[in-house]
């Protein structure tokens, strides 16, 4: 995600009025440490429970868990029914987020993996449709999740990506030194621009977040 550190001025006037539910998650952006500016900001949090809740989902899948900060702004806007799998392929950071997970009140909504994405996609069969899926884990392989996704999702339901600017290059005609990442996003954003398949929009948020209806 790549976010810088300090905190603008609008940011703390977004924050003061419309994330106070922030203060629930604190601890559990804190335990983030040097991977701060690699996950969602309070108010990108707020807006994909926003999101989530508007589009009134029960049963999410998020690809990227990291310590678990998004995940709790999506357990937060689900019913207490609902279910978020969240899926993290490194095991240091799935352990930091079970810790977290257990600290706050929607432990009994989330199903914690640590597993690679891609393969945990391919073997997995639900027995009821996505209402919605978060990505934000490997760059290169957000075309690839997108396949993999299509199926398992409901026809109404959402795909929010984030990241889908590629640290503000995907637009530059200038190829950057991580030239396989920039090349399958650019890619991702081509296949969820297919207005036959998805309605979609990025949200020109400091980073891109692409948030697309499954028709």
């Amino acid at each position: 995600m790549a976010r810088n550190d300090s905190v603008t001025k609008r940011q703390k006037y977004v924050r003061s009025l419309y994330c106070k539910e922030e203060n629930l998650f604190k601890d559990v952006f804190d335990t983030a440490m040097d991977k701060k500016n690699i996950q969602l900001s309070p108010e990108e949090g707020k807006l994909l429970s926003m999101i989530l809740m508007i589009n009134k989902s029960k049963y999410v899948l998020e690809l990227g868990t990291l310590v678990g900060y998004s995940c709790c702004w999506i357990a937060s806007s689900i019913p207490d029914y609902g279910k978020v799998i969240t899926v993290e392929t490194n095991e240091a950071n799935y352990k930091i987020a079970n810790q977290n997970f257990a600290k706050t009140p929607f432990a009994n909504k989330i199903k914690s993996v640590n597993s690679d994405a891609i393969k945990y996609l391919t073997d997995l069969k639900l027995n009821y449709k996505l209402d919605a899926v978060f990505i934000d884990a490997k760059k290169d392989e957000y075309p690839k999740y997108l396949e993999l996704i299509y199926t398992l999702l409901r026809i109404g339901g959402l795909i929010i990506a984030d990241n889908t600017f590629l640290f503000r290059t995907v637009y530059e005609d200038n190829i950057p030194k991580y030239k396989e990442k920039w090349l399958a996003m650019k890619h991702f954003n081509e296949e969820i621009s297919n207005q036959k398949k998805y309605k979609s929009l990025i949200l020109p948020t400091n980073e891109g977040l692409t948030v697309a209806v499954k028709l």
